[in-house]
């Protein structure tokens, strides 16, 4: 055997029991990856948590994996943790590197896992749904709120005397037409009586805009925008049956009704001591309002009769007959003409004057008022 053949023999025959201690202690070892990122648990991170464990039997990784390092992060941000700083933990805690090998990201960046936050079940609560006659009764009550709203309203303010200058007394009440939404309607019926209103405008006739705040069951405020037709009739007199011209009317013939403010029923009269005892100078109509105009006193001097005359000249009262020349009511100032005298001998020209209506067939006339025709 040559010299060379010797040593390559000696070199193998030492070698291969080193290589076989080596083999024998990298078998049981392990591969430590390194993660670059990774979210932990709130507590203590392990080295499980960081790295990834490789080529090593089960219980070996696992008792790798449960090496504790540091506490877990508490900031959202989370935490950089250098390569060298894990190493030297896990030096500290007796880990044999010349078993294990450690290879991946040269910074672990952690941070905490988000919390999940149980979220509350939410329980919808069944819809509503009303019936006709709910929605009607909750539109009846906000007609009745608006009108107490109203009235408070021009009691309060001066331009209720500016705006309409008619005495309260001509007029019935106020009347609400409300028409709601079925979702407004569910809200009033929900609130109870806990609601309130403004807006509007005065006079407060016609279509009108009011706010509602209405208390919600879970106690906040619903906001609802409401229109309202709002009339406020007229109390007028009104013929109950047709009454002829020159009818004298009685208390039976009239009564007050209520009637739509308009121009048809601006001039009608509004007390039935207007119209009662008053006598028509037109047709009426039976429901129609009776105006002022339609109506005079009634005629107690007609054309064309004797009527007696008063006349007064300070203290010295003079009676006479005159023939009236035009019909005559109550306190009329009418013409009448002196009767001629039945003697030829002290018969004179007949004289036309002026006279006021005192009675029933009846004039009176004043010293000096007498003229010519």
């Amino acid at each position: 055997m040559s010299r060379l053949t010797r040593i390559s023999s000696l070199t193998l025959a030492m070698v291969l029991p080193v290589m076989s201690v080596l083999l024998a202690g990298t078998a049981a070892g392990a591969e430590i990856r390194l993660l670059e990122n990774v979210t932990v648990e709130p507590g203590i991170v392990r080295l499980g948590d960081v790295a990834e464990l490789y080529a090593a039997p089960v219980a070996v990784t696992d008792r790798l994996a449960q090496i504790e390092l540091f506490p877990a992060p508490t900031r959202r941000r989370g935490k950089v943790v250098r390569a060298r700083e894990i190493l030297d933990l896990l030096s500290a805690q007796g880990l044999n590197f010349l078993e294990h090998r450690v290879l991946g990201a040269t910074h672990v960046t952690i941070v905490p896992a988000k919390k999940e936050v149980p979220k509350a079940e939410v329980v919808k609560p069944e819809p509503v749904r009303l019936t006709q006659q709910q929605i009607e009764a909750a539109q009846e009550r906000v007609a009745q709120a608006v009108v107490q709203f109203v009235e408070h309203e021009l009691v309060e303010s001066a331009e209720a005397a500016l705006a309409d200058p008619q005495s309260e007394a001509d007029y019935g009440p106020w009347k609400a037409e409300v028409r709601l939404s079925h979702a407004q309607a569910v809200a009033i019926i929900q609130a109870d009586e806990r609601f309130t209103i403004s807006g509007g405008q005065a006079p407060f006739m016609g279509r009108q805009r009011f706010e509602i705040a209405a208390v919600t069951p879970d106690n906040t405020v619903d906001r609802l925008s409401v229109d309202v037709q709002l009339d406020r009739p007229r109390l007028v007199v009104v013929a109950l049956a047709d009454l002829p011209r020159g009818t004298t009317i009685v208390a039976s013939d009239v009564r007050l009704e209520e009637v739509s403010n308009s121009r048809s029923v601006a001039a009608a009269a509004t007390s039935l001591a207007e119209v009662v005892g008053k006598e028509t100078t037109t047709s009426l109509r039976a429901g129609k309002p009776v105006a002022s105009r339609q109506l005079r006193e009634p005629l107690l001097v007609k054309r064309g009769e004797l009527v007696r005359v008063v006349a007064i000249n300070g203290g010295v009262v003079i009676r006479t007959t005159a023939l009236a020349k035009n019909d005559g009511s109550l306190n009329q100032l009418i013409p009448v003409e002196t009767v001629p005298d039945p003697d030829e001998r002290t018969r004179r020209e007949a004289k036309v004057y002026h006279a006021r209506v005192s009675g029933y067939q009846e004039v009176e006339v004043y010293a000096g008022s007498v003229a010519r025709r």
